[in-house]
C-alpha cells in the first residue's frame, strides 16, 4: 500500500509520518510539501491513500483534491484541517472525501483512518 502525505508544515509532516508508519508498517509513505508537489506525486506513484492538509502555499488541498478527482473518483482521501467551518465541510463533501480529520493528528484519530482503510481495501478485493 502507498500512502501520500501532503503537508507544508515539517513538524506536522513528521508527526503524520511517524503515526502512519506505526499504523501501517508495510506501507510505503510518500511525502509532498504542497498541493502542486502532492498532485505531481499522485500522478507519478498512484497511491492508495492520500492524507492532505488544506491550507498550503502554491495550491490548496481543496484545489489538489479537485484535480485528483478528475483523474480518480475512488482513491481514499483524508483531509487534515483545523478549519471545521460548515462551509469547508460542505465544500469537501462535494469532492467525495473519505473522512475529514481534525488537526492535530493523533493516535485516536488514526484508529478511524485504519478502520476505514481496512474496510475499503478489503471491499476492493
Amino acid at each position: 500500500m502507498k500512502i501520500l502525505i501532503v503537508e507544508d508544515s515539517k513538524f506536522s509532516q513528521k508527526v503524520a509520518t511517524r503515526l502512519f508508519a506505526e499504523a501501517f508498517p508495510a506501507a510505503e509513505l510518500i511525502l509532498a510539501d504542497n498541493g502542486v508537489a502532492g498532485y505531481e506525486k499522485f500522478m507519478q506513484v498512484h497511491p492508495d491513500v492520500i492524507v492532505t492538509d488544506l491550507l498550503m502555499p502554491q495550491m490548496t488541498g481543496q484545489e489538489m483534491i479537485r484535480k485528483i478527482r478528475i483523474v480518480d473518483q475512488n482513491i481514499l482521501i483524508f483531509p487534515l484541517t483545523a478549519d471545521v467551518q460548515q462551509s469547508t465541510k460542505a465544500e469537501l463533501a462535494e469532492f467525495n472525501i473519505t473522512a475529514l480529520i481534525n488537526k492535530p493528528l493523533n493516535q485516536e484519530k488514526l484508529v478511524l483512518v485504519e478502520k476505514i482503510v481496512g474496510e475499503k481495501l478489503h471491499d476492493a478485493k
